[in-house]
């Protein structure tokens, strides 16, 4: 009986040593983004890096573009100077801070990201020479029950009016009562609302009119904000601070991340402003800019300009 018991557990040492050395210890980042020719060292081989790819603590990556990768505690990291480079060294550029909100969300943002998921390179989704993107308006069109805004100040911005019979905008804010809260004439394609004189959790009408140009306007069907309840913007904003990164400037990848945040609560407003800052930040990557027109068109945003479309087919 004792020669079985110890048989047995020999045995069971066996296979928690094959499983000790199969379990998930070694991978240490996931690549979110590859764009231009970047490559990863397989069998002896170099091999073209794909999205997706789990890279471990012994592989070497050779980086001649852009590379985003997703450490396993959630947190990004851009590699954007050419060189070879153990996979191993690379933590030290994880950035510190809270781990559990990153991790919360890195799955979202993985599947943002990698569009879908389909294993391959995203380096042609579109070409880096793509003029940019305009929006209606950059709210979503009848969001139901509002579209939910949260911090101090919103900025709208929309195109000219596509007839170019235009001088003069007009922006108009009311509750739904119809009594006004501010109205202004502009020039400009764009505006700040002031945040703070909205009451939480109640929704407010915007307008955005011509004053020359009767067709262009969104009277007839406004657009509907929203600041949550106290409680939740309060919740909200103490896990956004957690997300924002704790030294240094805001990157790329972290902007995509905080945008993947905002739109996995809803704050679609909020998420496009950080997958903007995205395409800012990195013009050059057009895995941004793809990313960016699949959230708008997913989240019926606005619609791109007939003119630009023409452009980039």
């Amino acid at each position: 009986m004792k020669k079985v018991s110890i048989s047995l557990f020999i045995t069971l040492l066996a296979v928690l040593g094959v499983l000790a050395q199969t379990k998930p210890q070694d991978y240490l980042f996931k690549v979110l983004i590859s764009s231009g020719d970047n490559s990863i060292i397989k069998n002896g081989k170099w091999e073209t890096v794909k999205i997706g790819t789990q890279l471990g603590k012994n592989d070497q990556v050779r980086v001649e573009g852009f590379l985003g990768l997703q450490h396993n505690s959630g947190k990004t990291v851009e590699i954007k100077t050419a060189g070879t480079y153990k996979v191993a060294d690379l933590v030290s550029k994880v950035p510190t801070g809270n781990s559990s909100v990153a991790e919360k969300y890195a799955s979202f943002v993985a599947k943002r990201m990698a569009g879908g998921g389909n294993g391959g390179t995203n380096q042609n989704a579109t070409g880096a020479s793509e003029r940019g993107i305009y929006l209606f308006a950059n709210l979503p069109y009848k969001a139901a029950g509002g579209t939910l805004v949260i911090g101090d100040k919103l900025t709208i911005h929309w195109i000219k009016d596509p007839q170019k019979k235009t001088k003069t905008y007009n922006v108009k804010l009311e509750d739904m009562y119809g009594e006004k809260l501010m109205s202004t004439p502009l020039t400009d394609t764009s505006y700040t609302i002031d945040l703070t004189k909205l009451k939480p959790g109640e929704s407010y009408n915007l307008h955005i009119t011509s004053k020359e140009n009767t067709l262009y306007q969104s009277d007839d069907n406004p657009y509907v904000i929203q600041r949550p309840d106290a409680k939740t913007e309060k919740e909200i904003l103490n896990e956004f601070a957690s997300l924002k990164p704790a030294e240094g400037e805001l990157t790329a990848m972290e902007a995509v991340s905080i945008a993947g945040f905002f739109e996995e609560k809803k704050l679609i407003v909020n998420a496009a402003e950080y997958y903007e800052k995205a395409m800012k930040l990195e013009p050059n990557v057009p895995e941004f800019k793809e990313t960016y027109k699949k959230f708008i068109k997913e989240n019926k945003i606005g619609k791109l300009d007939e003119e630009e479309k023409k452009k980039t087919k």
